[in-house]
């Protein structure tokens, strides 16, 4: 599947600080790669991020 995916300034900083692109490169083969990586881990990172927070029965969801 082919979608457009913006990427701007500080999109390009995080993947250089999770290490998916190489400081400076600005390659558009590079940023897919990059975009490409990111997105295939993103279900891992979800099932850390469950494993780490879970959700509880009572959820304590207060606006203040």
């Amino acid at each position: 599947m082919s979608v457009p995916i913006e990427i701007g300034p500080h999109q390009l900083a995080a993947l250089e600080r999770l290490a998916l692109l190489g400081v400076g490169d600005r390659d558009k083969v590079a940023i897919a790669g990059a975009v490409t990586r990111f997105l295939d881990a993103a279900p891992h990172l979800s099932a850390l991020g469950d494993a780490l927070w879970p959700e509880s029965e009572e959820r304590n969801d207060q606006v203040i």
